[in-house]
């Protein structure tokens, strides 16, 4: 069995949908977009630190390339 970098928040039980599944990622979007406040640039550091240091469901340098694609958005 391999270690994973997972927090462990974050270990499935029986019935629980697997992580990142669709409804993870709403309800983390969700939160997300009802408790945040500041604009844009406060977003950044909110989705940084829920998708990168706490779900690791991205890494620094997935988010550097992320954040260059969709900067002439913002």
């Amino acid at each position: 069995m391999t270690p994973t970098n997972r927090s462990p928040q974050h270990e499935q039980t029986p019935g629980d949908s697997p992580p990142g599944s669709v409804a993870e990622v709403g309800t983390a979007f969700l939160k997300l977009g009802l408790s945040s406040f500041g604009g844009p640039i406060a977003h950044l550091g909110y989705f940084h630190r829920e998708f990168v240091e706490r779900r690791r469901w991205l890494d620094e340098g997935g988010v550097s390339r992320n954040r260059r694609k969709f900067r002439k958005f913002v």
